[in-house]
């Protein structure tokens, strides 16, 4: 079996080695103007001004063929490390953001480290996005000018049929799924809907409140304190203490989250996030995490609690930050995503056909597994505006396949990995080995 080395295969490697070593990915940048070499270029370079500079030597292809297949898989390596090792992407986002942001309360989450950026010809809008399974998937809208848009859609369409990915979106709004369709030829179908919380329309008072109510009431009596503050005014080392503390609730290891998630607490650059905390006699209980929506709204990102705290003390810490966020400057405050929230409503009404109820018995049985009506309900007791969230793909014969990369993205489905030597000590291979050794030495 042969492996191609490519040239972009070990910037890709490097750039990984430095990381590890401790110098941090905006540190990086390829293709820099040499320090001592007029007109030359270096492969990678290190701090701004450069401290290191590297070089990589190889033989190049004389054969056709081998160029051709080397700059298609460096054009594949380089999906997966553009926002890494190109700190300007990640830059030109946060200006689409700070003008654009408005728009699109899942923007902030096209800053994932995890996600690759796509440009339209004019630099005015992106896609950002993630390859799994060979589907090419997109979260939320485009961000930026929507003028600009197609242009950056089109790349991403001509970007996916180049390595034959299958193109999708999660979570676009409904200008947003209409744009896709237009452009890419392409199917929206309504996923659900998120909830938006007015805060100036927000009260606790009148009987749809009452549980929210006593929920609040009740925590408070037990002692409860809460703390809303942006992230830029939390000391680093408290910002540690608390992630340590909120790790340990954690029944897995593993991170859920890829449309509505950032992955990442207190990061460079993310000081205008909101973090909210519940304490209960100097320890920490529960703990909200918010990133920005434009100027003036947050949107909802972590929330983890310790399962041996007080219930409703989620109801708590959002009730409290909705009454910090006019302080904040915060007028909107959008919560969890609810899958199919229509089909549940609707189907649970006087009157509903058959179908509809089937399908809602469906969903109250993927429930079990799934945050489909919990999600729903808790969401439901805020009164919330609900704005629908579509679902883009090609056709319907891609859509399990293109449901399965979804459901792996957001760590809903993940693939069990295997580990011989693991399973190899537990089925005491390795000794049956150094018996048969010693047997044979023996000989």
């Amino acid at each position: 079996m042969y492996a191609i080395v490519t040239e972009d295969l070990l910037r890709f490697a490097a750039t990984r080695a430095i990381g590890e070593a401790g110098s941090g990915s905006a540190s990086l940048s390829l293709e820099r103007p040499h320090p001592n070499l007029p007109g030359a270029l270096v492969d990678l370079a290190v701090d701004e001004p450069p401290s290191a500079v590297i070089e990589f030597n190889y033989p190049r292809e004389s054969n056709e063929t081998n160029a051709e297949w080397t700059r298609v898989l460096g054009e594949i390596l380089k999906d997966f490390y553009r926002l890494a090792v190109h700190p300007g992407d990640a830059d030109r986002i946060r200006q689409l953001l700070a003008k654009y942001g408005d728009r699109d309360s899942l923007g902030y989450f096209a800053l994932r480290d995890d996600k690759s950026v796509i440009w339209s010809p004019t630099g005015k809008a992106c896609v950002c996005y993630r390859v799994v399974s060979g589907v090419m998937l997109a979260g939320g809208d485009p961000i930026g000018d929507p003028e600009a848009w197609p242009g950056a859609i089109l790349a991403f369409l001509d970007q996916a049929a180049r390595h034959a990915w299958a193109p999708a979106v999660m979570g676009c709004s409904e200008l947003g799924a209409e744009v896709w369709c237009r452009e890419g030829d392409l199917t929206a179908l309504e996923l659900g809907d998120e909830g938006i919380v007015n805060v100036a329309d927000f009260s606790l008072s009148g009987r749809p409140m009452r549980n929210v109510r006593q929920m609040v009431s009740r925590v408070t009596r037990n002692g409860y304190t809460a703390d809303v503050r942006r992230v830029g005014d939390v000391p680093r080392e408290e910002i540690d203490a608390i992630l340590n503390v909120a790790d340990s609730w954690r029944g897995s290891h593993t991170e859920r989250g890829f449309s509505m998630a950032l992955g990442r607490v207190g990061a460079p650059g993310d000081e205008q996030c909101v973090i909210a905390t519940a304490m209960c006699e100097g320890t920490l209980r529960a703990v909200l995490h918010f990133v920005p929506w434009g100027s003036d709204g947050l949107s909802l990102d972590l929330m983890r609690r310790d399962r041996g705290s007080q219930p409703g003390l989620n109801d708590f810490l959002i009730v409290e930050a909705i009454k910090a966020a006019p302080c904040l400057g915060v007028k909107r405050i959008s919560l969890n995503f609810a899958v199919f929230r229509a089909a549940l409503e609707r189907g649970e009404r006087i009157g509903a056909g058959p179908v509809l109820r089937a399908w809602r018995s469906i969903l109250l049985f993927l429930s079990k597994w799934f945050q489909i009506e919990s999600l729903y309900k808790f969401n439901a007791k805020f009164s919330p505006v609900w704005q629908p969230r579509f679902f883009v793909f090609p056709t319907a014969k891609d859509a399990p396949r293109i449901a399965l990369a979804a459901l792996e993205a957001e760590a809903f489905l993940v693939w069990p990995t295997l580990e011989p030597r693991r399973i190899a000590r537990q089925l005491g291979l390795g000794r049956l080995r150094r018996r048969l050794r010693r047997a044979l030495h023996r000989r």
